[in-house]
């Protein structure tokens, strides 16, 4: 049995979290959602409560923030993000030696850096289409 948080903003890793849960593996999930997303639950109470009830009764979740305050009783966890977000805990847990897939610094700018990821592309052969 392994031991998982999946980190996520909108619960995408949601299914595959279950599937491990399903597994046999102890999953939980650490929920931090955008500003834009924070936004629309101040403006809208409904919004908040179709987040709030996404995957409910089928796996423990979290605010990410209350699981990282108590990052140090959970040393042996694997900590996985769903997609590039909250790259600032994944350095903080990559720096204090925690599993981490995914996340991160270099995730969030190669998706936010352009040029940097295309020279990171074109160093291994890679050639990108020209954008307009």
């Amino acid at each position: 049995m392994h031991k998982f948080v999946i980190c996520t903003k909108d619960y995408s890793g949601l299914g595959w979290a279950i599937r491990l849960q399903d597994e046999g593996n102890k999953v939980l999930v650490g929920y931090k959602p955008d500003e834009e997303t924070l936004k629309d639950f101040v403006k809208k109470s409904e919004e908040k409560q179709a987040f709030d009830i996404v995957g409910k009764g089928l796996i423990q979740k979290f605010p990410l923030d209350d699981l990282v305050k108590k990052r140090s009783q959970m040393k042996d966890w694997i900590w996985l993000w769903d997609y590039n977000h909250n790259p600032d805990i994944a350095e903080l847990l990559k720096k204090e030696n925690f599993k981490v897939f995914e996340g991160g610094q270099f995730n969030d700018r190669m998706e936010h850096d352009r040029n940097f990821a295309l020279k990171f592309a074109e160093k291994y052969g890679l050639k990108s289409p020209p954008s307009f």
